[in-house]
């Protein structure tokens, strides 16, 4: 119509559309609304604006609707948990903490370390990530092919994990992801925490629903954690806080105190490594100490003692001292080895 010159017929073109549009609203749902209600997926409607329900939104609060009895995983676990638990439940996202038992204890608070979504959850099993072996006898190996402890590794981790396309279809590539490992995977431990989102949304226990819709909104959440009702406070921040001059400045000093640190540490010699020590069966055995432990020993350091300052040559007669004081203390025992009378 446009590009042959007819524009007599827009205006009837638009209001035959906009009556349809309101007929067909008045009379029944909409396209997507009858597959969302044929499917049965619960969903958030707009409020509608009338008293009665800003009443009762104002009225209840989040602990009121909430679930006490949470399904968690712990930063560092074995592989077969993080399976058994995506597997139990159909959740989309998962607290991390270290009380898993206290999480599903109704009414019980634990600390929440973070949050991982069962997406991120089937990329790390599927592609090996975060897996390492563990005799639970020492600490996690650091090793940069299987665990990263860098924030610049970590972030190359997650952008290499966003770009490789992984589509769940109602569970059938779940069940495929858990029969393709092994059991010596599944035996392997997992390291959740570079991965996790360590500032997930929270809201107080007191907060209204409304408060709570509102954020569902306009953040687009599928998941919101209810904390305490009078948490710790550690500080405030503005508005004027926030500005791009002030957060430029604040990164410029970070960024300054990082390069002072990594040269003073440069610059600083090494200390030598602590020998290892075994236990078994309640005993240590011994280990010869690395070389370089002997040298220190050789040369005692300044001892200050009562406001004087000792050096290696006054270090026999502190001793010395030392001794005739530890006697005197020991004879004024009945019945001590060293005392006049035994």
């Amino acid at each position: 119509m446009e590009s042959n010159g007819s524009l007599q017929l827009i205006v009837p073109i638009m209001v035959a559309v906009f009556a349809a549009k309101m007929t067909g609203d008045a009379l029944c749902l909409g396209f997507y609304e009858v597959q969302i209600k044929m499917r049965g997926a619960p969903t958030l409607l707009e409020p509608n604006l009338n008293a009665h329900q800003a009443m009762v939104s104002d009225k209840l609060h989040v602990h009121e609707l909430m679930t006490t009895q949470l399904l968690a995983l712990a930063p560092v676990g074995k592989v077969k948990d993080v399976v058994n638990v995506l597997q139990q439940c159909q959740h989309q996202a998962f607290p991390v903490t270290p009380d898993v038992k206290g999480a599903w204890q109704a009414g019980e608070a634990f600390p929440l370390h973070g949050m991982l979504r069962r997406t991120l959850l089937l990329r790390l099993l599927k592609h090996r990530v975060g897996m390492f072996h563990w005799d639970g006898r020492g600490p996690i190996p650091l090793s940069s092919s299987q665990v990263a402890h860098d924030q610049q590794a970590r972030l190359k981790v997650l952008e290499k994990l966003e770009q490789i396309p992984l589509k769940i279809r109602a569970f059938v590539d779940q069940d495929q992801i858990f029969k393709d490992m092994t059991e010596e995977e599944m035996d392997m431990h997992m390291d959740l925490r570079p991965y996790m989102q360590r500032v997930p949304f929270l809201v107080h226990a007191n907060a209204s629903l409304s408060r709570a819709y509102r954020l569902f909104r306009t953040m687009g959440l599928h998941t919101l954690y209810v904390g305490q009702a009078k948490p710790l406070v550690m500080g405030v921040i503005t508005r004027k806080d926030i500005i791009e001059e002030n957060a430029e400045l604040v990164l410029g000093k970070k960024a300054h105190e990082g390069v002072m640190l990594e040269g003073a540490l440069a610059n600083s010699p090494r200390p030598a490594p602590v020998p290892f020590i075994p236990e078994t069966s309640g005993y240590a055995e011994y280990t010869a100490p690395p070389p370089g432990l002997d040298s220190i020993r050789e040369e005692p350091a300044a001892i200050e003692l009562g406001g004087s300052h000792h050096g290696p040559d006054d270090s026999v007669g502190l001793l010395s001292a030392a001794r005739v004081v530890m006697r005197t203390l020991s004879s004024k025992r009945p019945g001590s080895p060293l005392s006049p009378n035994s």
